[in-house]
């Protein structure tokens, strides 16, 4: 066990803002637990500290500043009230990752909703993409069945809409059903109690996952930037539904990515053969803000909390915590892209808003007439 709390592993920080955890090894008695789940081509131990334990990971392949979108994103997510894992960047075993403490208390078992659920049927428009219908129909009749009651499962179910709808903020490209979880445990009466897990496994957030060169440019041009945002979507979406669209250069085995790559630089929504095709993710990402925002008091959290979240504010918390400054591409593209998102979703909101307005007018005019 490392003799050391949480906190305490911030002495190992070396000037880069990585903890050194190899050298935490070296000098402490470690015994290290393979975590099975997940990616199996990264190191994942658990390892007992002082208070409880932890979760070091290296990072995934193919995912290059994960670390920094972790930080960034939990930082956002205390100024946005979601409940968050706690986590840090270290080197282990030679590479860069991230450590983050285990989540449940004593006699408490965290379950995926992937577990719970399952992801439902395939999709033939976009089969990376999980029904965000199937997720909300089952996983409230699954509680329904483990016999929770009506409040304990409207509050799940209402932090999950708010974790989706923060997701869609920050642009979390990964969320899929395994890093989605519910905590079981038992009151001081022994029933049994539910709620969802603190945020975790936030590494594909804010368009990071790209060479350093490239995130310059497209942090300095709007229009690049606002290409790529709109292109990003969550994996729990509204599908729309499959449409045969004749796109002007598009193979026929394009994937959906492929298919809203072309339809952008074809500038946006065009006719063709009279139907219209577009950059399909901003599609659904609008669509999903409306699914979610249907409860009132998801609206109510977006106006009053989401859309005030700041992301310079965000990264000063980050810089304060490593002791450095991040790399300069890094701040650049988390800035532009979050901008330029909650642009985006605080137009989507007040169109929903206005549409609401006008169609309870148009149905007071009905009752006077």
């Amino acid at each position: 066990m490392i003799n050391k709390t949480f906190e305490e592993l911030g002495e190992y920080r070396a000037p880069d803002g990585y903890i050194d955890f190899d050298r935490v090894v070296e000098e402490n008695d470690v015994e290290t637990k393979r975590e099975v789940r997940g990616n199996v081509n990264r190191e994942k131990d658990w390892i007992e500290i002082e208070g409880g334990s932890v979760l070091v990971k290296t990072d995934a392949d193919g995912q290059p500043n994960s670390e920094y979108s972790e930080l960034i994103s939990c930082a956002l997510a205390r100024q946005a009230g979601i409940e968050t894992a706690e986590y840090d960047m270290v080197r282990y075993k030679g590479e860069t990752g991230l450590i983050t403490k285990n989540m449940c208390k004593p006699g408490e078992e965290m379950v995926s909703v992937y577990e719970l659920i399952g992801n439902g049927p395939d999709s033939e428009t976009c089969p990376d993409t999980i029904d965000i219908y199937h997720v909300f129909d089952n996983l409230d009749e699954k509680l329904q069945a483990e016999g929770f009651d009506d409040n304990e499962i409207d509050s799940c179910m209402l932090s999950l809409r708010k974790q989706l709808l923060f997701d869609l903020s920050i642009m979390e490209a990964d969320r899929h059903l395994e890093n989605i979880s519910l905590i079981f445990g038992k009151d001081e009466n022994g029933k049994r109690t539910v709620r969802l897990a603190p945020m975790y496994d936030t590494e594909a957030a804010l368009v990071l996952g790209n060479e350093p060169d490239k995130m310059l440019i497209v942090a300095k041009d709007w229009g690049k930037t606002a290409t790529l945002t709109a292109m990003q979507e969550s994996r729990i979406s509204i599908i729309p539904e499959n449409e045969d669209v004749a796109i002007p250069g598009l193979p026929s085995d394009a994937s959906p990515a492929m298919a809203s790559f072309f339809a952008q630089l074809y500038g946006g929504v065009k006719k063709n053969d009279r139907k219209e095709y577009g950059s399909l993710s901003e599609e659904m990402w609008k669509k999903t803000f409306d699914f979610l925002c249907e409860d009132e008091r998801v609206a109510e959290y977006f106006e009053t909390t989401l859309s005030k979240m700041n992301i310079s504010k965000a990264i000063g918390e980050v810089e304060a915590k490593i002791g450095t400054r991040l790399p300069e591409h890094v701040r650049a593209m988390a800035i532009a892209c979050f901008e330029d998102r909650k642009m985006a979703m605080e137009h989507r909101h007040e169109t929903m808003r206005d549409e609401f307005i006008q169609g309870r007018k148009r149905s007071d005019d009905d009752t006077i007439r």
